[in-house]
């Protein structure tokens, strides 16, 4: 599930008090899925049975996911800030995705732990994804947050969480703070505006690997 994936956008279905689509999601699972307006069980084991053989790595990532910290980058300067095209985040948001899916597949299924679980670990994903350095981080967070509401939504509704799984999801969310992560995006980037102008006005071209297009943008395109 790469950024653009559908179920990118499935997982927004809750804005519409709608549960996720999980037979379209199961035919990017596997094209063997029988076709959709069958019951959602069907799509929902479909979608177990396809994750199942990564029960280990997934089990691997979740306990990962608890770690205090995420880097990708060391000694970046202030214009790497501009450096979006990076394979490690976009890893973090696709792995994101999975358990999402998960989630909402487990739930159907009545496996109510291991969707509680991978609920909680999109939003331990989340929050590292948090500590981002690069232009879409602000935006990055923000959105797999606004997706990790499917699953809680559909349980909450279906009244299928526990008061101690409520309890733990939402202390998890109460780790937010956007304000904070806007405001060190503003430093950033007004980091990464001197720098490029330093290089203009000196006649040089500013280069981070990875930047591609960006580094052509026009300088406004970054101005407040």
């Amino acid at each position: 599930f790469y950024p653009g994936a559908p179920v990118w956008n499935m997982g927004l279905a809750w804005h519409g008090q709608k549960f996720l689509p999980l037979d379209e999601a199961a035919a990017l699972f596997s094209q063997t899925f029988a076709p959709p307006n069958g019951p959602r069980t069907n799509a929902a084991a479909s979608i177990l049975q396809t994750l199942q053989p990564f029960d280990g790595q997934m089990r691997e990532f979740s306990s990962g996911a608890r770690r205090p910290s995420f880097q990708i980058i060391t000694n970046g300067g202030a214009f790497d800030f501009l450096n979006t095209e990076r394979p490690e985040l976009e890893a973090l948001e696709g792995l994101h995705r999975i358990f999402l899916l998960r989630a909402c597949a487990a739930l159907e299924m009545n496996r109510f732990e291991v969707a509680a679980d991978d609920l909680l670990t999109s939003l331990r994903l989340t929050e590292l994804a948090r500590q981002s350095t690069d232009a879409r981080a602000t935006q990055r967070a923000q959105t797999m947050l606004t997706v990790s509401l499917q699953p809680l939504w559909e349980g909450i509704v279906r009244h299928q969480w526990t008061d101690a799984q409520l309890a733990e999801m939402q202390e998890q969310c109460a780790r937010f703070d956007f304000l904070s992560d806007y405001t060190n995006a503003v430093q950033r980037v007004t980091l990464a505006y001197i720098e490029r102008w330093q290089a203009t006005a000196q006649g040089k071209r500013p280069h981070s690997p990875g930047i591609g297009n960006n580094a052509n943008r026009p300088l406004g395109g970054w101005q407040p």
